[in-house]
């Protein structure tokens, strides 16, 4: 048996307002049961919206780059 997670324990799993999760549901972004007045979700579908929505970073960006490098006098005293 899979737990549930009711709208607001979805929010603070997700990081989003529980408006937001309910905007989601309607908008067939997020999967979940309406029970009752309320609504439901599962940790399987929590998670795989989190890794639908996984910010895709390119491994140029993931590098820090040095763009100039600072110029060192040399002093000689002859």
């Amino acid at each position: 048996m899979s737990i549930l997670f009711n709208t607001k324990e979805a929010a603070d799993r997700l990081r989003i307002s529980e408006s937001t999760v309910r905007h989601l549901f309607r908008g067939h972004k997020l999967s979940g049961l309406k029970v009752g007045r309320g609504l439901r979700f599962t940790e399987k579908e929590i998670l795989a919206f989190i890794e639908r929505h996984r910010e895709q970073v390119e491994p140029e960006q993931q590098k820090t780059r040095i763009t100039s490098l600072p110029q060192t006098i040399k002093i000689s005293f002859n």
